[in-house]
């Protein structure tokens, strides 16, 4: 992903985004049509959604884009205006949700010591049965040293829910790092926490809220939360406290007691 922005794993399509095999260009016949110029105000939105629009070129094809090499958008898609309500990409099953174990492979510091404080602003939702744990084995999902397998400035990597099953893996990057934030230094243990509650807001279903017409829109979120903790410019959310009451409503539609509750 583009400059400190936060990372995440999306699984093979989103629900309104559609991979070659679902649209009516195959990937070779997309290949096959002579690049079309995007406009810079294409180039923007999709930037703004959080696609890499600068390493990997955006191809127009017939009826809207091709990026990041296999995810087709729609032009219909892009001329939607609301980013900013909440959205999930998928579920973990209700059954699931009431005990969601997590390994720490961390280590001993600054983010694997601010782990403990993001499961508890998860876990602090009312009315909410969702539950997250730290176990030694026979966890759910593993958060880890990421191995050098995320980009310098991307901070963390989560992954969405599949199976009913919380996403598996969390992968955080000590050593990233961004002008704009602590002057280019590493992240401090309160920083972590903010990181590490956005990435296990990702398994547990949430999109970033500016991509949140690609997934289910919850209808009980308002369309404008400047400071969610899933907002997609690491920038935003370092400097946050507590979850938003949008991010709470959020996971207490997904995740409840009630019948109205949107886990199965």
């Amino acid at each position: 992903m583009k400059f400190f922005k936060i990372s995440v794993c999306i699984a093979v399509a989103f629900l309104a985004v559609q991979c070659n095999d679902d649209v009516e260009n195959s990937i070779e016949e997309i290949q096959e049509v002579q690049p079309q110029e995007v406009s810079e105000e294409i180039l923007n939105k999709l930037k703004t959604i959080g696609f890499n629009v600068s390493d990997i070129p955006v191809t127009s094809t017939k009826g809207g884009v091709v990026v990041e090499r296999d995810i087709f958008i729609p032009y219909s898609n892009l001329e939607e205006t609301n980013f900013n309500k909440q959205a999930f990409l998928s579920l973990m099953s209700c059954q699931n949700s009431r005990d969601v174990k997590i390994k720490n492979d961390l280590g001993d510091n600054a983010a694997g010591k601010a782990l403990n404080a993001a499961i508890l602003r998860w876990n602090s939702i009312n009315s909410s049965i969702l539950n997250i744990r730290t176990v030694t084995s026979g966890q759910d999902i593993t958060i880890r040293l990421d191995g050098g397998r995320l980009a310098t400035n991307t901070y963390g990597q989560g992954s969405f829910p599949s199976s009913g099953k919380p996403g598996a893996t969390i992968d955080i990057n000590l050593d990233a790092s961004a002008s704009v934030i602590n002057n280019g230094g590493v992240l401090t243990q309160a920083q972590w926490v903010n990181v590490i509650t956005h990435e296990i807001g990702h398994n547990i279903g949430l999109l970033h809220i500016e991509q949140a017409s690609f997934g289910t829109q919850i209808a009980t979120t308002v369309t404008d939360d400047p400071r969610s903790i899933m907002r997609i410019d690491t920038r935003d959310i370092v400097g946050l406290t507590r979850l938003t009451t949008n991010d709470r409503t959020a996971v207490r539609t997904m995740y409840s007691e009630f019948n109205n509750s949107l886990c199965k």
